[in-house]
């Protein structure tokens, strides 16, 4: 059986649990399947195992910390970069809203975003923190303000077209 993308990224996954402490694997699965606690708060991070140039399925409309491990090095972008980088694109991945799903490549990744297994633990907190400063919150709003208009347009929309295709 042909593996999952969820299982194609284990092994970065696997090496992020042992060089980050204050991880678990999270239980919900629809909003990353990483969490790190900072000061008694779980945030999900999206980290993401990649064998080529492209990063596939970012979702930048969860606001969270994108770590990516390419050829030996990790890249640590803070949720509103990851943001600003999506915004940037005309359409997502197999959708209209990049926020919701996109794909990225490693060379629109600032250098400064990349680091070695010994920087990851600190890259991690200090991109998480970033993402928490009040100068972004709004940045957060807005994603989580898309997200629930996004489900609204959803539950019109499968209720419209239930109700004429009955």
């Amino acid at each position: 059986m042909a593996e999952s993308l969820r299982q194609k990224g284990q092994k970065a996954k696997d090496r992020f649990i042992k060089l980050v402490t204050n991880v678990r694997r999270s239980n919900d699965f629809s909003s990353g399947d990483t969490e790190v606690n900072i000061d008694g708060v779980w945030y999900h991070v999206d980290v993401k195992d990649c064998t080529s140039n492209t990063i596939n399925q970012i979702r930048a409309i969860r606001y969270q910390t994108l770590v990516i491990y390419f050829d030996g090095v990790w890249y640590v972008i803070p949720p509103q970069e990851v943001v600003r980088l999506v915004g940037q694109r005309n359409r997502g991945q197999h959708t209209e809203i990049p926020f919701e799903c996109a794909a990225l490549t490693l060379n629109q990744i600032e250098s400064v975003y990349r680091c070695s297994d010994s920087q990851l633990a600190e890259r991690v907190y200090a991109a998480i923190r970033m993402g928490q400063q009040e100068q972004f919150k709004e940045v957060k709003k807005i994603m989580d303000d898309l997200y629930s208009e996004l489900i609204k347009l959803k539950e019109r929309t499968k209720s419209s077209v239930t109700a004429i295709l009955e």
